[in-house]
């Protein structure tokens, strides 16, 4: 036999060769005849040579003033930015007898048609200028090499002497310069031409620019940006069952932050007595604001004689906002020339009381806070259901004067995860008050009359600001806030559900038995006495400035579901959980378009503007110092407080129930005083708040008020 040689590629290192590692690929360290490559150790056989790194021994040989950057089986020399040269030699570009370049901005524009930055960067030196970056800035600030954070960075290959580039802003400002900007007025804009300082240049100042634009600003500030009723109403009830009525509510945060001047009432009750007998008789006496001031409710004025109104909502009355709505009772009981929201104050807008003489409401329950400025609720709601119903109760007696008075006393039931109840009612001579000199409203108001049938929840879209802009061709675009709906798996916004009328058997009967020597009632209402009618809804009109809006009603529709359950149908799918009403409209002839914020021009300014907050500062609801009503015969005990999560503080004091100031007006004598209080005194220990009064929800939680607004009596005067 012969004997064999080395075999390059076996994995072992025979003979004359310098390496092996088990291949005959060049450019591994190990050349294809195992030789060993530049820029490799080969330290074992059969394993993979290794890449010397020459940068880590005296800079590879580079420049002080190079990088030197290792590669597979070498290096690379640059010079630093500020020098010219291979790298092995780097000189400063300018030194004596150096070419050097100079980058100028030569010019820095804004192309108001484009809405765009132009800039031209010309090289003045007799040097070539290396790969450089411009910079934009929306605010002018001091500048040099230490490159402080830009709004847009453009890429430039590089510039040979003489020569001039021209870069816009497009590719770094979508939407472009006006949208970026935001907001109109002065601004004053800068442009680095070398930003980081990478071309070493005689002199960096002329790499910088300024410019000055004044943007007028064409945004006005406007009413009636929205305006409509989400409607649900119910079909007729027999007559029997107009003595209560209720729902259940959707509780949720309607804008995502308060917003000033805003007005929109969630789902809401609407009672009014029924006096459809009437038909040619002015139920608003002379001197009424509804009397003289709507002719077109004439001949009865049957409509705005009475109403039992009030719910949830965003009033722009409110003096403390923090996110979610609040819950107020309301009524207008005189032809809408006043309004009693609680039992001290109207329907906000006002710093004192209500004089004596118009005060309505008593309050019945002594363990809910009712503050001026409405009920709020805890957390963040976001669809949580809350209950509530006015039932009749005959917990006064018919009465001849001052007037002729009925003894139907509207009384409001809550259903609350942490309140169940009776809060408060009104007393029948608040509804009777008008007849006093105006025989015919005699026996025709809430006081004595049932309600008229056809409950529903409606949202009443009211007071809603708008912002007025138009494009360079005139056309008008109009934004207004946010609104926002919370929508289920089934792209639903539930509203209102379980809309329920009742007669006198629901609770009035057991009351009137129990004040006849029978026994006390639960006050749970008795079902037998509910009914619960058909609920219908309507298209909506939107409206802005009292012209129509196209586009809401494409987007979600008014919708009774199955079980009487009203709400919204969302065509699109939620985001986060909410479906959102159009935001933007465009002015078309006698329409209002609504359309996406993309296609609003950016010279509007709309994109950034946004509605103010309330005023934080709008005053104080007091009665004090206590007189007339609220001194005399006065509180029992107080005062004390409550830090609601409004951020108001509400100071109050405590009275025994019959003492409360809604009484004094009133000449009472001494045995019917004591029979009211020692009726309600029965309902202070009897009733609890954790009892269920109104029937509960087919589906759904139950919102909470704001824990603050719960009290314990003081000692001894728990009743």
């Amino acid at each position: 036999d012969m004997a064999r040689g080395p075999q390059c590629g076996n994995g072992a290192q025979e003979g004359t060769e310098g390496c092996d590692d088990g291949n005959v690929t060049a450019g591994d360290g190990c050349s294809a005849n195992c030789a060993v490559e530049a820029g490799y150790t080969c330290a074992q056989a059969g394993q993979p040579c290794a890449d010397v790194d020459e940068c880590a021994t005296e800079n590879g040989g580079c420049h002080a003033n190079a990088r030197c950057t290792n590669t597979p089986g070498g290096f690379e020399c640059a010079c630093a930015p500020g020098f010219v040269g291979d790298g092995i030699a780097c000189v400063e570009p300018c030194s004596e007898g150096q070419p050097c370049p100079d980058l100028v901005v030569t010019s820095f524009t804004h192309d108001l048609a484009n809405d765009r930055v132009e800039i031209e960067v010309t090289n003045e030196g007799d040097g070539d200028a290396g790969a450089f970056r411009v910079a934009l800035y929306l605010r002018a600030s001091e500048v040099g090499c230490e490159a402080p954070e830009h709004d847009g960075v453009i890429e430039v290959d590089g510039l040979a002497p003489q020569m001039a580039v021209r870069v816009t802003s497009d590719a770094v400002m979508e939407g472009g310069l006006i949208h970026a900007l935001a907001r109109p007025g002065a601004h004053s804009l800068m442009v680095m031409a070398d930003w980081g300082c990478a071309v070493g240049e005689g002199d960096e100042a002329n790499n910088i620019d300024r410019l000055e634009l004044l943007f007028p600003d064409p945004v006005r500030s406007a009413w009636q940006g929205l305006q409509g009723y989400i409607y649900s109403g119910s079909n007729g009830t027999p007559e029997a069952f107009r003595y209560g009525a209720g729902f259940y509510s959707a509780v949720w945060s309607l804008v995502a932050e308060p917003v000033a001047n805003f007005q929109i009432g969630l789902p809401s009750t609407w009672v009014t007595p029924d006096n459809r007998d009437n038909r040619d008789q002015p139920l608003c006496p002379v001197g009424t604001v509804a009397r003289d001031n709507w002719p077109e409710r004439a001949p009865t004025y049957q409509d705005v004689f009475q109403t039992l109104e009030g719910g949830l909502g965003y009033w722009v009355g409110n003096r403390f906002h923090y996110g979610p709505p609040k819950f107020s009772m309301n009524s207008t009981p005189d032809c809408y020339t006043n309004q009693i929201a609680s039992p001290g104050w109207p329907f906000f807008g006002r710093d004192r009381p209500l004089p004596d003489a118009l005060l309505g409401i008593a309050q019945l329950s002594n363990r809910l806070l009712i503050p001026p400025d409405a009920l709020p609720f805890q957390g963040q709601p976001r669809g949580e259901l809350l209950g509530y119903a006015y039932m009749a109760l005959p917990l006064t007696e018919p009465r001849p004067d001052p007037q002729p008075t009925g003894n139907q006393n509207w009384t409001l039931f809550l259903n609350a995860a942490n309140f169940k109840g009776p809060l408060a009612y009104y007393l029948p001579e608040t509804w009777s008050r008008i007849s006093r000199n105006h025989p015919f409203g005699q026996g025709r108001g809430l006081d004595a009359r049932r309600a008229r049938d056809r409950l529903g929840g409606t949202m009443e879209i009211n007071t809603v600001p708008q912002f007025v802009s138009a494009d360079r061709e005139g056309t008008v675009y109009t934004k207004i806030p946010q609104l926002q709906f919370p929508v289920d798996a089934e792209g639903r916004s539930v509203l209102v559900r379980e809309v329920a009328m009742y007669s006198r058997a629901a609770l009035y009967d057991a009351v009137a038995a129990w004040k006849n020597g029978g026994e006390m009632p639960s006050g749970t209402f008795d079902r037998e006495g509910m009914v619960l009618p058909a609920v219908n809804t309507a298209p909506v009109t939107y409206r802005q400035n009292d012209v129509e809006i196209e586009g809401i009603n494409e987007l979600v529709t008014p919708t009774v579901y199955e079980g009487g359950v009203f709400g919204l149908q969302w065509a699109e799918p939620a985001v986060d959980g909410f479906g959102r009403f159009p935001q933007y409209f465009r002015a078309e002839g006698n329409r209002r378009i609504a359309v996406d914020a993309a296609d609003v021009p950016p010279e509007t300014f709309l994109h950034g503007r946004h509605f103010d907050r309330p005023d934080p500062d709008r005053g104080t609801y007091s009665a004090q110092p206590l007189a007339g009503a609220w001194m005399a015969p006065g509180p029992a005990a107080g005062p004390f407080q409550a830090a609601l999560v409004d951020c108001s503080s509400v100071t109050y004091y405590w009275y025994r129930f019959i003492d409360q100031p809604v009484f004094v007006q009133y000449d009472w004598t001494p045995a019917e005083k004591d029979a009211l209080q020692s009726l309600v005194e029965q309902i202070h220990t009897h009733w609890p708040i954790d009892r269920e009064y109104l029937p509960p929800p087919g589906a759904g939680e139950l919102v909470s008020f704001d824990p603050a607004l719960l009290m314990t009596p003081p000692e001894g005067l728990e009743v």
